[in-house]
């Protein structure tokens, strides 16, 4: 049906394969209006990388920790570790605290004066009596969480980047760990 521009509308039959035609090339002109979109849009996205990493094995799970103190660390290096583990990281620990990191450490099953003596006192330590999670994070940037076991080689960790699992595993970090301590030894909040 075809009508006709005017004050007086005209109505008139059309051929079918006119009809057909002219909806073709509505539908021609919507797609390539979306196919631009698409193609403009998928132009402005910059491609995002993976932002959660996984670490098998002891021996990746301390190289990780190390690089993340000797590179990455630059205000602030939060642990929560066994005495073991924080004596294998003593020395990147140590020299974090002289660019003027400030290191806080939570340990476990360990003596305070011991612990003072095997890491010295450059750092903000705290005892739990009982494990904690296992938690590393520099500069509210990186975070690592160990899961797993202690012995062996079936440790795994988990890394990220992402701000919002950083934000979570601090809350985690702050109100299971270190808050705890605060409100057992009545220290100001």
């Amino acid at each position: 049906m075809d009508v006709s521009a005017g004050h007086r509308k005209v109505y008139r039959a059309v051929e079918p394969s006119v009809s057909l035609n002219r909806h073709i090339k509505k539908l021609q002109s919507g797609l390539s209006i979306l196919n631009e979109y698409i193609r403009n849009s998928k132009s402005q996205k910059d491609p995002s990388e993976a932002r959660l990493w996984l670490a098998t094995g002891t021996q990746r799970t301390m190289d990780r920790m190390r690089s993340l103190i000797e590179g990455g660390a630059s205000s602030e290096v939060i642990v929560s570790a066994p005495l073991t583990k924080l004596l294998e990281l003593k020395r990147e620990l140590t020299e974090a605290c002289e660019r003027g990191v400030t290191v806080a450490i939570v340990s476990y099953d360990v003596d305070e004066a011991k612990m003072m003596n095997a890491l010295g006192r450059s750092f903000v330590m705290k005892k739990r009596e009982f494990r904690a999670a296992e938690v590393l994070i520099t500069d509210r940037e990186n975070v690592m969480l160990n899961l797993g076991t202690d012995g062996g080689d079936s440790m795994y960790s988990i890394y990220s980047e992402e701000s919002e699992i950083i934000h979570v595993i601090s809350y985690f970090y702050y109100y299971t760990i270190w808050y705890p301590l605060l409100i057992r030894f009545g220290l100001p909040i």
